[in-house]
This record gives structure tokens, C-alpha cells and sequence, in this order.
């Protein structure tokens, strides 16, 4: 088999986003989903007073990477911010891309503002990443992920919270906390684990109420 070549191209991207909340607030909020959603899915799970919160400038994006699922008589669209290979334990496509988008975003739609990000599940991993690049970053909250501690920052300068349904079989509690635990010594901002009891990896109630108090 013929060996692939691949480069990292400067070129042309677009996204697709939604803009909710109070629009001249001088706080954004970015909400970014999970594997196989999409702008709608995250907005039902999270609810209007979190996606539709008053106190924010609130853009809810798309993925970078489209996984079309083809029914009988129309195209369904979800999406992926990266993909990650489990069998071989590499990325065919890392946070570089994903990351750079969401920052162009941010940096076209709300550059002078105070950035906090809500990040689910594969977003939640994406979340801390794109915080750490732009400057006026505020808080970053993670919902059932595991924050990648071997490849962040050594100083993160934002608050971070960490939120986890203790059921959870998709993103397995144990091995997100020992990660959050190690990370959290170089949040130089607040920094929290908040473990949610009787959850799995969905959006529970519990974690609405939880993420809505640190807003």
C-alpha cells in the first residue's frame, strides 16, 4: 500500500452556528456538542435558559466534520469536531483543526468579549483547547469528557469546571477524574470536579441546575 501524505492547509472553512441570548452582552457564551450531534440535539438537551440564558451573547456551532446519515427520503446531518481512532489509539484528525475554526469564530463574531464555553461529551474535550488560545476566556465548563491533560498548556488561565454523570459508560468517570485531578494544579484560576450521581452520559437535570449556577 502506498504511503499517504498529508498536510496542514491555511485554507478557507466554513461553520454553521446559531446566535441566541442578549446579543449587545458583553459576555459570549460557546456551546459546542458532542460526537454525532448537532445544533439542534444540544439545544434540546441543555434546554432554553441555559442556550437562550439572558446574561450572555450565546453561539451554538455545528462540528467541522459532517457524518450524513441518509434516510429514504431526505439527508440527515450531524457532526464531529474531530475523529479519534480507539482500535489504534491515534487521531486521523486532532483538536488543531477544530480548534482554529472556533477561534476564527469567536475572533469574527465576539473578539472583545468575555468567553465562557460549554462543552458536551467530544466538545468537552475540544472545550479547554480553544480556551486556552483566546485571551479573554472566563470560564470553561466540561460535561461528561475526559480534558486531555497530556496535551494542554502547562498554565491555564481561566476557571475550569468539570462536571460527570458517575454512571457514565461512554466516557468512564474514573480515568476523567484522575485526569481533571492532575490538570487541576495548573488551573490558575477556580477549578472544580462536580460528580453527578445517578447520571450516565446524558444531560441530566442535575447537570442543567449545576451548569446554570456556574454561569
Amino acid at each position: 500500500m502506498t504511503d499517504k501524505n498529508r498536510l496542514q492547509l491555511n485554507a478557507p472553512m466554513i461553520i454553521d452556528f446559531e446566535e441566541h441570548g442578549k446579543l449587545d452582552s458583553d459576555k459570549v457564551l460557546l456551546i459546542l456538542h458532542g460526537y454525532g450531534q448537532n445544533i439542534d440535539i444540544i439545544k434540546e438537551q441543555l434546554g432554553e435558559n441555559i442556550y437562550n440564558h439572558p446574561d450572555y451573547h450565546i453561539i451554538i456551532a455545528n462540528g467541522c466534520f459532517p457524518i450524513p446519515k441518509v434516510r429514504s427520503d431526505h439527508v440527515l446531518y450531524r457532526f464531529a469536531w474531530y475523529f479519534y481512532d480507539r482500535f489504534e489509539s491515534r487521531y486521523f484528525i486532532d483538536f488543531t483543526t477544530p480548534k482554529n475554526i472556533l477561534i476564527s469564530l469567536i475572533t469574527e463574531l465576539a473578539p472583545k468579549k468575555e468567553l465562557t464555553i460549554i462543552g458536551y461529551s467530544q466538545g468537552g474535550y475540544l472545550a479547554p483547547f480553544v480556551g486556552e488560545m483566546i485571551l479573554k476566556t472566563k470560564k470553561v465548563i466540561g460535561v461528561n469528557c475526559k480534558f486531555r491533560q497530556d496535551l494542554l498548556g502547562e498554565s491555564l488561565d481561566y476557571d475550569l469546571y468539570h462536571l460527570h454523570g458517575e454512571n457514565d459508560k461512554l466516557v468512564e468517570y474514573e480515568p476523567a477524574l484522575e485526569s481533571f485531578n492532575i490538570l487541576k494544579k495548573r488551573v490558575k484560576g477556580s477549578c472544580k470536579h462536580l460528580s453527578i450521581k445517578n447520571t450516565h452520559h446524558d444531560i441530566s437535570n442535575e447537570i442543567i441546575e449545576e451548569i446554570l449556577t456556574l454561569l
